[in-house]
């Protein structure tokens, strides 16, 4: 998944008058959007004695919003009356009076310098996967100073997060997301094996060596490893992980026997709750089980569990065809949701099981293990296709020089495209024409860098 830069659709432009502390929270109650902030810093003098009607005239005049009275803190009945008069908002203890509500002080302190106050704004709605700005301007005598230029970006709640482990580095180091797989115990670090396809052995994936994790046949029911999927919380209308996607690019030896795949309890003290049996069949008594022969021995496939559990959908494919979809009463919050970030602990365990009947595990070998919190449409996994030596989602663009040209190539998939930028201080990154969906490139010389990245939506 590529990176999100943003563009500044929208300015929240605040002039103010540096001579107390205002500190703004954006907020969605208020019915009108606040774009435009005037801050004023008004000393009185002498305890507002020139008369509140006389101060709350010339504060109209300015069109403040918000206004730090000096020499008025010994007199807090004058400052509400004042905020009265004006339909202003105060509090007690602050020498600030404002159109907007005032949720506190913003630095607890004794003086009306220190203390300030933290103001309820709304800026309207904001558009998703965007970065806004905003700018602090002082007025003075002498004109206007231009601040400097802050930002914030918002996010899209329903956008999934995606994780991907490819092991390249011979570890169990996150390609992708902010997620974290460990060894379940100190033993299964010493069961665990990292290589590299020789194409006899370990046969290649899609022709090409590629990096594996090498995962025993665990005999303890402490074994297995652990996945933490830090920024996933609980979807699909539940307390719980409901709607997910599981890929896994793996490898089988012969002869096929019992191989979990995941198990939902990360403590593992019951059976898995993705199967591949002796027959070649994925499932699990539960859910049902695809036709023998789906998966094969001693050949890489990429297996796919995609769960909308409120809905009671949960699908298997092999290399993006479905080879199973179960339908029928709502799963929510059942023994197939995952833990989240908001449980303590590790969310998931992978490749052991603990039913007490036996032990159904086997040896594999996994060139990529990929998870997203979003139950992928059955176009998207079949876009995905069968393994690929790269990864499930991970993409490497690889350069070589041919003359003075650039020559870059990439594994290429629909919703793949290729970005520039000239500078990433700030980036602005701008399409290459032509290469949505492609999978090579070649950049003429130029005298100047060029920095490239690829993305998908």
């Amino acid at each position: 998944m590529g990176d999100r830069f943003f563009t500044l659709p929208a300015r929240l432009a605040f002039v103010a008058v540096m001579g107390f502390c205002t500190w703004l929270l954006a907020v969605p109650a208020l019915a009108q959007p606040v774009t435009h902030l005037n801050v004023m810093s008004f000393n009185v003098l002498v305890a507002g004695q020139r008369g509140l009607g006389n101060i709350a005239e010339a504060i109209r005049r300015s069109g403040a919003d918000v206004v730090g009275l000096q020499e008025m803190a010994g007199s807090p009945a004058a400052i509400a009356q004042l905020a009265t008069n004006l339909g202003f908002h105060t509090r007690p203890g602050l020498s600030v009076i404002s159109r907007y509500p005032i949720l506190g002080a913003a630095v607890p302190g004794t003086s009306e310098v220190q203390n300030g106050a933290t103001l309820e704004l709304n800026p309207g709605p904001l558009t998703t996967n965007t970065t806004f700005s905003w700018r602090v301007d002082e007025v003075t005598p002498g004109g206007v100073i231009t601040g400097g230029v802050w930002t914030f970006s918002t996010l899209n709640p329903n956008e999934s997060t995606v994780y991907e482990w490819t092991f390249d580095q011979a570890n169990l180091d996150a390609a992708l997301g902010n997620g974290v797989m460990s060894y379940a115990d100190p033993a299964t670090a010493g069961l665990t094996s990292f290589g590299t396809t020789d194409g006899t052995s370990v046969p290649h994936v899609g022709g090409q060596p590629a990096g594996y994790l090498g995962v025993p046949a665990f005999t303890a029911p402490a074994q297995g490893y652990l996945l933490t999927l830090g920024d996933s919380g609980p979807n699909g209308g539940g307390g719980y992980l409901n709607r997910f996607t599981f890929i896994f690019d793996v490898l089988i030896p012969s002869p096929l026997n019992w191989t979990p795949l995941f198990n939902s309890n990360p403590q593992n003290a019951n059976d898995a709750d993705w199967y591949v049996d002796p027959t070649g069949r994925v499932g699990i008594g539960d859910l049902g089980y695809s036709s023998a022969g789906a998966v094969t021995a001693n050949t890489w496939q990429r297996l796919t569990f995609a769960a909308d559990l409120g809905a009671g959908v949960v699908t298997f494919y092999r290399d993006g065809v479905q080879v199973r979809q179960r339908t029928g009463a709502s799963l929510l919050d059942g023994r197939f949701a995952l833990y989240s970030n908001l449980d303590g602990g590790p969310d998931v365990l992978l490749f052991n099981e603990g039913d007490p009947a036996g032990t159904y595990t086997h040896p594999l070998c996994v060139n990529s293990v990929a998870f997203t919190d979003r139950t992928l449409s059955a176009a998207e996994i079949a876009a995905l296709g069968g393994p690929r030596p790269e990864g499930i989602f991970v993409r490497k663009l690889r350069a070589t020089l041919e003359g003075p040209d650039v020559s870059l190539a990439w594994s290429g998939a629909a919703n793949t495209r290729l970005q520039r930028e000239i500078t990433l201080s700030p980036a602005g990154w701008q399409e290459v024409p032509g290469t949505s969906g492609a999978s090579q490139y070649t950049q003429p010389a130029t005298n100047s860098p060029t920095f490239f990245r690829l993305v998908q939506p």
